[in-house]
C-alpha cells in the first residue's frame, strides 16, 4: 500500500500538541506543507491518470504548481493560494533562521494544510484534468 501524505498532517497535529521549541514549530510547518503538497500531487495524478514520477519527477515541482495559479479554475486557484502560503512558510521554516517561528505559525500551517486537503476532495476530476502542469 502506498503512503498517504495526509498522514503527515496527522503527525503535524500530534507534534503541535506538545510542541514547545522553535525546532518543533519548524518541523510542524514542514510536515503540514508536505501533507498539502503530497495530497495535491496525488490528486492531480489520479485525475490525469498518470504516475506521480511521470508528472512530477523525483524532485517534485513545488514552484511549478504555484506558477500554474493564473491558468487554473477558480476553486483550484483558491487551493493553490493556500498551498503557496504553506510553501512560503515551509521555505521560511527550513532556511530562514534569522526570523523566529512560533507556535502560532505552526498552528496556522496545520490549519491551512487541513483546509487544502479538504478542498482537494471536493474538486471534480474534470477540473484537474485540464490543470496546466506539463510532464517534465
Amino acid at each position: 500500500m502506498a503512503f498517504n501524505p495526509e498522514n503527515f498532517l496527522e503527525a503535524a497535529k500530534a507534534f503541535l500538541t506538545g510542541a514547545a521549541s522553535e525546532a518543533e514549530f519548524r518541523t510542524i510547518v514542514g510536515r503540514a506543507y508536505y501533507a498539502a503538497y503530497g495530497s495535491l500531487r496525488m490528486r492531480l495524478c489520479r485525475a490525469k491518470g498518470v504516475d506521480p514520477d511521470e508528472l512530477f519527477g523525483k524532485s517534485g515541482r513545488h514552484s511549478k504548481l504555484i506558477r500554474s495559479i493564473e491558468n487554473s479554475s477558480h476553486d483550484i486557484r483558491q487551493v493553490l493560494f493556500s498551498y503557496q502560503r504553506l510553501w512560503v512558510e515551509r521555505v521560511h521554516a527550513d532556511y530562514d533562521y534569522s526570523a523566529q517561528m512560533t507556535h502560532d505559525d505552526a498552528k496556522s500551517a496545520v490549519s491551512d494544510a487541513a483546509w487544502v486537503i479538504k478542498q482537494l476532495a471536493n474538486i471534480q476530476d474534470r477540473k484537474f484534468k485540464s490543470f496546466p502542469l506539463a510532464t517534465p
